[in-house]
């Protein structure tokens, strides 16, 4: 009897660019990026099949990315060691 051959699994290109990335960042900005794929699902169905939004939806993704944004801003201006936290 033959043993059967697992195949190889292969990863989604987004996941191994994401693992890839992950190393040369902090963990707290992975966490946040990683935030945008809840944040962006009603946006791709909108944009997939239509379905509206409701405002309310719309309101807190604006937020959520806007203050993503905000904070990946002033993580530009501080220097690698208060970044850190040292």
């Amino acid at each position: 009897m033959q043993l059967t051959r697992l195949k190889r699994v292969k990863k989604n290109p987004v996941q191994a660019h994401t693992a890839k990335a992950s190393r040369l960042t902090s963990a707290a900005n992975v966490s946040m990026i990683m935030l945008l794929e809840t944040v962006l699902g009603p946006l791709w169905v909108w944009l997939g099949i239509k379905e509206t939004p409701s405002p309310l939806t719309l309101f807190g993704g604006v937020l959520v990315v806007g203050a993503l944004g905000f904070f990946l801003y002033r993580q530009a201006d501080l220097p690698a060691l208060e970044r850190a936290g040292k």
